[in-house]
């Protein structure tokens, strides 16, 4: 009876073992690296429109103000395509990350500029697929460049990476809004009335840039764990490396 015992604790214990053993699995340090090409040659102008930002997401890389429609992403959330969750990105430190190494390599060289680097903990149980990760970012040392798109993490029988990116350039715009003219207000025996007042870009608008799709990066890759993968366009480039967190690493 003793020793039937002992032969039950044993098999729950290993059990026990295995079930965190697959959930240590799930965990995974996530690192991506963007850099555009400061002398790459762009495509053929596109004529397809720039990408547009989509309704719901994630903020990963922004700098434009962009801010997601909080009711699109909780429709999106009972799709039963997917387990679809919004990553809790914090931030590692970036010289602990692999890619560091490769960010400082970027910064010393003239023919490449670093534009972002993050990496961050995340759970990606079988199902997995992530809210898009919205990129929005302002490029070159002239603000008329820009990369715009979204990144998706997904677990189907592997893990894959969905990067739907573009590098817009600003353009001139074919029409020009010219100043609201305002007419002078007289009325007979009284003169000249004064003119009301209006804010300013009432008056004088703003024209807005025109943006037009120079360089496109469309790709589903599958992801090797531990492996460095390079999703390149000819003026940018995404580098994901992905690294199981084990039950028995410190990090």
């Amino acid at each position: 009876m003793y020793l039937g015992m002992m032969r039950t604790l044993l098999l729950i214990a290993l059990l026990a073992a295995g079930a965190t053993q697959a959930q240590a699995s799930d965990l995974y340090r996530v690192e991506l690296l963007l850099f555009e090409r400061i002398h790459g040659e762009p495509e053929l102008v596109s004529a397809d429109e720039p990408p547009e930002r989509p309704d719901h997401g994630l903020p990963l890389w922004v700098n434009t103000g962009w801010t997601p429609d909080l009711g699109a992403e909780a429709a999106l959330d009972n799709e039963s395509r997917a387990i679809l969750k919004t990553p809790d990105i914090v931030a590692l430190p970036q010289d602990a990350l692999r890619l560091g190494a490769i960010a400082r390599t970027l910064r010393n060289d003239s023919d490449y500029r670093l534009l972002a680097l993050t990496g961050w903990h995340n759970e990606l149980p079988p199902g997995y697929r992530s809210v898009p990760l919205v990129i929005d970012l302002t490029a070159g040392e002239d603000g008329d460049h820009r990369i715009r798109g979204s990144l998706d993490l997904e677990r189907r029988r592997y893990l894959h990476v969905d990067a739907n990116l573009a590098r817009m350039k600003a353009v001139e715009p074919r029409f020009r809004v010219a100043p609201i003219p305002l007419p002078q207000i007289t009325y007979p025996g009284v003169g000249i009335m004064q003119q009301p007042r209006f804010p300013k870009d009432f008056l004088y608008p703003e024209t807005k840039k025109q943006w037009v799709t120079e360089t496109w990066l469309k790709e589903l890759r599958r992801m090797r764990s531990e492996e460095i993968h390079y999703l390149d366009a000819p003026t940018f480039g995404l580098i994901v490396y992905l690294h199981p967190i084990r039950s028995d690493e410190s990090d």
